[in-house]
């Protein structure tokens, strides 16, 4: 369901706020001179920023696994996740695929239509790694899917 995608999301942008928050507090005690808090609101920002990285994983797998547990087996479904997530999915599925002796993959990248201004991002992240894997690869018909051969 949409809303544990969103908790999980929600909790990870709250932490990257606090991490924020402490880093500045850091450098204004840095500059102040206060060297001991400078050090005490860095750890702090990092523990928050440890904690948004786990809270972006755990949505990323929990939606990486709702939208593709329907797939046929070479379809890869990236709805949901940011781009750094969905080139790491992508690769590890590729190299799965080569394994088995596959030769192909529909990736639906989606259109856009979630992200700001809908300008799609995860088709020109796919279709950059594509490229630096030498694979050939095309928009489908529908233009939220890439079709990759390798």
């Amino acid at each position: 369901d949409d809303a544990e995608y969103d908790r999980l999301r929600d909790a990870a942008s709250h932490e990257a706020d606090l991490r924020g928050r402490c880093f500045e507090a850091s450098k204004k005690a840095y500059n102040e001179g206060n060297g001991a808090l400078a050090h005490e609101k860095s750890e702090e920002a990092k523990e928050h920023g440890k904690k948004m990285e786990q809270f972006n994983e755990q949505a990323a797998l929990y939606v990486f696994r709702a939208n593709n547990a329907s797939c046929q087996p070479d379809e890869l479904d990236l709805h949901g996740l940011h781009v750094d997530e969905a080139k790491l999915y992508t690769e590890q599925r590729v190299m799965a695929c080569k394994q088995r002796r596959e030769d192909h993959l529909h990736i639906i990248v989606g259109r856009g239509n979630h992200s700001v201004n809908h300008i799609q991002k995860l088709k020109p992240a796919i279709e950059e790694l594509c490229q630096r894997y030498g694979f050939e690869y095309s928009t489908e018909q529908n233009e939220g899917r890439i079709f990759v051969k390798f």
